[in-house]
């Protein structure tokens, strides 16, 4: 079976997972597979026993995937607690990334994005919401760590996204404290 066999397979079924991918990203994902497409894959992250939002990553840099006797153990903790009696119904685009932005931007989310391999940049994450987006870039409106919007939008390329993140407790709990409205050029 093929690993996006095995991706598919475990999409939707409510098992507790661990996503892997190489460095420089980060190496270790957890959480419930929502949904894969032929680009981007949902996962409804968990920090430890806490739901931290949804990530979007790149399909094609996932490297493996496990869901064993530590996931379904995690599986009944995190039922016991109570953290997933509320089960997300979201669909996203995830078959190519103009969709996907478009949709996200419809959504009006507070968005997290890494371009974890970009070394050519000076700033490779930022957290705020996608202003305008065309076939190849995006316009991003993002903050900085005091909460102060910055003045300028900054572009950012498709091919440099390798992760999205939306709905967590840190962009939620950022948002609530943002000095001033969110910039549009």
């Amino acid at each position: 079976m093929t690993l996006l066999e095995r991706l598919q397979e475990h999409a939707g079924s409510k098992k507790k997972v661990m996503l892997m991918r190489f460095p420089p990203f980060e190496e270790t994902h957890h959480g419930f597979l929502l949904s894969v497409g032929d680009t981007w894959t949902l996962l409804w992250r968990f920090s430890d026993f806490d739901p931290d939002g949804f990530e979007i990553l790149r399909t094609e840099q996932i490297t493996d995937i496990r869901s064993g006797k530590f996931e379904r153990k995690w599986e009944q903790m995190l039922k016991d607690e109570g953290a997933l009696d509320s089960w997300p119904t979201l669909e996203l685009p995830l078959g190519d990334t103009f969709t996907l932005v478009a949709d996200l931007q419809n959504r009006g989310e507070f968005i997290e994005v890494e371009l974890e391999n970009a070394d050519h940049l000076e700033q490779t994450f930022f957290i705020g919401r996608i202003v305008t987006h065309d076939k190849h870039l995006l316009r991003f409106a993002h903050f900085d760590g005091e909460g102060v919007w910055r003045n300028k939008s900054y572009t950012i390329g498709f091919s440099d996204i390798t992760c999205m993140r939306f709905k967590t407790p840190y962009a939620e709990t950022f948002a609530k404290y943002l000095s001033g409205g969110c910039p549009v050029e």
